[in-house]
């Protein structure tokens, strides 16, 4: 369960990384054609103005040389002269003379022209010079009349018709963007449009987001005019197509490098994981019994549980080269299942029949956080021949207890069954005396590292003797771990100190050489029933000094392994 998480988890956070050089590229180039856009429609408008301003300019300098020739009346001389200038003038439609209501009293035809104003007279700026929209023309089209008082209550007066400031096609190609809209309008208070033209693909940009349309906006500083130039940015992003399909194949191609190299990464980097999720589905992790000897009587108590793993090619591997591995990643917990499983396979038969014997199981913390740890013990060996009267399962002392209070509410559970519950390497790590109070534990287990101070280090042994009176006033029991020599098994026997394990007796062992232990030293209750007593029980005090151990009681000598 705990891989195939994993999997689907590195396949979605791979997907995700393989999807991001095309989301990145697409956002890129969507933000370089908006860039590009604001700067085309930027160019625009400046074309724009200097277009208009062009027209006006020819415009003003029509209606001044008639102003420099002094013309203030209507006469053939007149119509001539303005002829000569509308001839050379292209923008200017009508040239001539305007009266004080606002007619034009002559033009270059030689006939007065009825005007329609469209809006008010414009701010005049220097000379006079004043502009407002008009319509004149048959065909009643608007132009822009640009007027410059003269005498007699006169003004000379120039017609640029509407179409004349549409920017020229040569300029439109010049442009760069493929759809827009710019407007000219006359700044008098209120803003009248002069002309509006389209460029011809506008009409492309249906369905545009109207969220990321483009607008420039340019005032002239001569002329009050102003030109707004606005397009659809669906419209020109139309450019860009071909260019985004070669961005989306090359995204695409480093999106497939990226999703190999980060999966190719992971499986690198969780080959370890990997091993031990392979370790736990072939049943490769397997207990070893290390013998419990109750040092006062010389008999065999039970045996602590150690995890070892057995390779295909038949090598043991300790649990330093996996356990803590197995621990940071939450496989500690099936791992723990697996051994609980084995062990009740292995001892339910012998078990059965020895009842006083003990078996302790390690646990790690993450046990401690849910009631799931009871299911197991209940279901594993509810119905086995490991009683839960014989079970002892310790939880170390290293490491701190995610919660306290939860962990104290499944070590009554524990309890309930009919386990015992003991504080391994105590005196090591985090808990101490807070854990003993708090948790209601039934065994101390004292470290190696004080054990290993008797005869040596005197400063150590008041820690033994401390933890050995706490037992006593906490209605506890006592486990000496790591002893390997006679001169701690005399210590520890002063200090009324029953159980002991260590190489002094035993290592870890297979469970066929455990179990040929059990049946040597402990006879089964059939056995004591047929005989009457127990006089049989080995000494397990014959078999330690001189050279001697427990190990001596195996028949299968190939089978000895160090812990």
């Amino acid at each position: 369960m705990f891989g195939r998480t994993r999997l689907v988890a590195t396949f979605a956070i791979g997907l995700g990384l393989a999807c991001l050089p095309l989301v990145g590229a697409n956002l890129a180039l969507q933000e370089y054609a908006h860039s590009r856009g604001e700067s085309n429609l930027k160019a625009i408008g400046i074309m724009t103005i200097r277009h208009v301003e062009d027209k006006l300019d020819q415009a003003i300098e029509a209606i001044r040389f008639l102003d420099r020739q002094g013309i203030d009346h209507c006469n053939s001389k007149t119509v001539r002269i303005m002829q000569r200038q509308v001839f050379s003038n292209i923008p200017v439609k009508i040239l001539g003379l305007m009266d004080h209501v606002g007619q034009v009293v002559c033009t270059q035809t030689g006939q007065p022209l009825a005007l329609d104003n469209l809006s008010m007279s414009s701010v005049a700026i220097e000379d006079g010079i004043s502009f407002r929209l008009v319509s004149a023309f048959e065909d009643k089209q608007p132009a822009l009349l640009v007027a410059h008082p003269a005498q007699n209550f006169l003004s000379y007066v120039a017609l640029v018709p509407q179409d004349a400031f549409e920017l020229p096609s040569l300029l439109k190609n010049r442009a760069g963007l493929s759809g827009a809209i710019v407007s000219q309008s006359l700044k008098n208070g209120q803003f009248v449009n002069i002309a509006e033209f389209s460029f011809d693909k506008f009409k492309s940009s249906n369905g545009a987001d109207s969220g990321k349309d483009l607008s420039y906006s340019l005032s002239s500083e001569r002329y009050p005019v102003t030109v707004d130039v606005r397009a659809s940015f669906a419209a020109n992003w139309n450019v860009y197509t071909d260019l985004q399909a070669y961005v989306n194949l090359g995204s695409v191609l480093v999106g497939i490098l990226l999703f190999f190299f980060f999966v190719q990464t992971i499986r690198r980097s969780d080959a370890p994981v990997n091993d031990i999720e392979d370790g736990i589905a072939k049943g490769e992790f397997v207990p070893f019994y290390q013998p419990i000897i109750n040092i006062q009587t010389g008999q065999l108590a039970g045996c602590e549980v150690l995890i070892r793993r057995r390779r295909p090619d038949g090598s043991i591997e300790l649990p330093g080269g996996f356990i803590g591995l197995a621990e940071a990643t939450g496989l500690a917990t099936p791992m723990t299942t697996m051994l609980m499983r084995k062990v009740a396979e292995d001892l339910g038969a012998i078990y059965l029949q020895r009842p006083r014997l003990k078996v302790g199981i390690n646990l790690f913390n993450d046990h401690f956080d849910s009631l799931e740890i009871i299911k197991d013990i209940e279901t594993i060996f509810g119905q086995s021949g490991v009683h839960y009267s014989q079970l002892v399962f310790e939880v170390t002392e290293r490491q701190q207890l995610n919660n306290i209070n939860r962990a104290k509410v499944v070590i009554r559970k524990m309890q309930a069954l009919g386990a015992r519950v003991a504080l391994d390497d105590a005196g090591t790590g985090h808990g101490g005396l807070a854990y003993l109070q708090q948790l209601g534990m039934d065994i101390i287990k004292i470290d190696k590292i004080f054990v290993d101070s008797i005869g040596t280090d005197r400063f150590s042994l008041p820690i033994i003797g401390s933890l050995v009176k706490l037992a006593e006033d906490l209605g506890m029991s006592v486990v000496a771990e790591g002893v390997e020599t006679l001169e701690q098994v005399d210590y520890l026997k002063k200090l009324n100190i029953e159980d002991a394990q260590g190489f002094l007796f035993a290592p870890a062992l297979p469970a066929a050489s455990y179990i040929q232990m059990c049946e040597a030293m402990v006879p089964s209750i059939a056995r004591e029933n047929k005989s009457g007593s127990s006089n049989s029980t080995l000494d397990a005090r014959k078999y330690v000094g001189n050279g001697r151990s427990l190990e001596n009681l195996i028949e299968k000598p190939e089978s000895r392994l160090s812990a």
